[in-house]
């Protein structure tokens, strides 16, 4: 039985709009410690993609529509639980410090462990939650629970940040301790895998193809066949499926092919790559993902309903798969 879950749209935990710095936080609060500082959620934040026009910014598809009906085929969706927690890694210079955060599930609700240590400071152990303002501005915000033995503020904008060991990672991060604010980079650990931790290093792949196939409206997947070649799919405004082969040496397109109803990748469709973000909906929350002089370069979807990514799930035990 194919089931049909719209994405025109986000509510839930993350509410779209170019968004204004979060309460409790400064602009240069969200600024990487080796590039230009991160995204500044003013005005002009936007530049590139005029938000105000649905249409504007769709690449390869149809102005009217920037969302769609994903099809859900069989337990192509199920997934498994992972062997390693997820978390979030992060760390900066000018002072050094590293912080993790590994988010586990108490009842329902997501709670993160929050370590940290820095030059010259005591180290930090600490209890987060996801902030009332968690994803409204399109980036992610956790609190401390209490404000014992600190007060804690991490925020993580998706965007290709610069290490200063000169690594490119895929978010810019800011730690807020008291009122020490510390900026760095930050990336994804453990838990379950999502095609969308590779986004910034397909990016132009992803928009190679999303060009080269009519009404193309949306990334569902990206993978490596092989060592020579990445394939690339999207799906477009009229819910058909297409698959661009691509040589990686010199970025030219092989092959597009449609693909059956049947040729569906575990966890295909999860996360969702668009241009331009799309209209309200329980079933889907978006995250920015901006460069480090603010300006949008897409967003991504996350499935709140079918197969959401909880970042919670715990190790496996003793006789699970």
């Amino acid at each position: 039985m194919l089931r049909l879950i719209a994405i025109t749209g986000l509510a839930g935990l993350l509410l779209a709009g170019c968004a204004s710095t979060p309460p409790g936080m400064s602009p240069n609060d969200m600024r990487s410690s080796a590039t230009a500082p991160a995204p500044d959620r003013s005005e002009s934040s936007s530049e590139g993609l005029d938000l105000a026009d649905p249409g504007a910014g769709v690449i390869g598809g149809s102005s009217t529509r920037t969302g769609f009906d994903y099809p859900a085929i069989g337990t192509a969706f199920a997934g498994t639980r992972p062997e390693t927690p997820y978390s979030m890694a992060a760390q900066g210079e000018a002072p050094y410090w590293r912080a993790t955060i590994e988010f586990h599930d108490l009842e329902g609700d997501v709670f993160g462990d929050f370590r940290m240590i820095a030059a010259e400071q005591e180290p930090i152990l600490t209890t987060v939650h996801l902030a009332p303002d968690h994803f409204v501005n399109g980036f992610r915000r956790y609190v401390s629970v209490t404000p014992e033995p600190v007060t804690v503020s991490a925020a993580f904008q998706a965007g290709p940040c610069m290490d200063f060991d000169g690594i490119e990672r895929p978010f810019f991060a800011s730690i807020r301790v008291d009122n020490q604010t510390y900026g760095g980079c930050a990336r994804e650990e453990g838990g379950q895998w999502d095609w969308s931790r590779d986004i910034l290093t397909r990016y132009d792949l992803i928009l190679l193809c999303l060009n080269e196939v009519p009404g193309a409206v949306a990334a569902i997947d990206a993978y490596s066949p092989n060592e020579d070649n990445t394939a690339v799919r999207v799906m477009t405004d009229d819910q058909n499926r297409y698959e661009c082969l691509i040589v990686n040496s010199d970025q030219r397109i092989a092959s597009v092919r449609e693909l059956d109803m049947t040729e569906v990748h575990l966890n295909e469709g999860r996360t969702v790559f668009l241009a331009t973000e799309p209209e309200a909906n329980e079933c889907r929350a978006i995250e920015h993902i901006r460069n480090a002089d603010g300006t949008l370069m897409g967003v991504l979807a996350h499935d709140l309903c079918q197969n959401p990514r909880t970042h919670a799930e715990g190790r496996l035990v003793s006789g699970e798969n």
